[in-house]
């Protein structure tokens, strides 16, 4: 391996440090001021009565709305994969979910959406 591969290669992890930083930075501007509620084994975060985000306590999973995940994808060119797996880290050390998976709120759960 040259230096110019080396290079790369840091480079790469660079741009992911950053990028889980602007993501970290955008996802507090977006939790706060929301409103928590409890609905079941359900953790809602609603801001202006919108739900935004919720986690599920019996299938540790932390659902974002569908456009909210799609924004993030799209503003750091990212796959699905990972974002979800930059999210992990990011919802651990911002609201101490432990081994989440994050989800997009896809249209199985559309009536929880509605419902609000």
């Amino acid at each position: 391996m040259g230096v110019n591969e080396v290079e790369a290669i840091l480079n790469q992890i660079k741009s992911k440090v950053n990028v889980k930083q602007d993501i970290k930075k955008d996802f507090i501007e977006l939790i706060s001021g929301c409103t928590i509620s409890f609905d079941g084994n359900d953790i809602d975060y609603k801001k202006d009565n919108d739900l935004l985000f919720y986690y599920r306590e019996t299938n540790n999973n932390f659902y974002l709305r569908y456009k909210i995940w799609t924004n993030f994808e799209n503003k750091y060119s990212l796959n699905y994969k990972e974002l979800q797996e930059l999210l992990v880290d990011i919802l651990e050390e911002v609201l101490n979910y432990k081994e989440v998976t994050p989800q997009v709120g896809r249209i199985t759960l559309a009536a929880k959406w509605r419902r609000c």
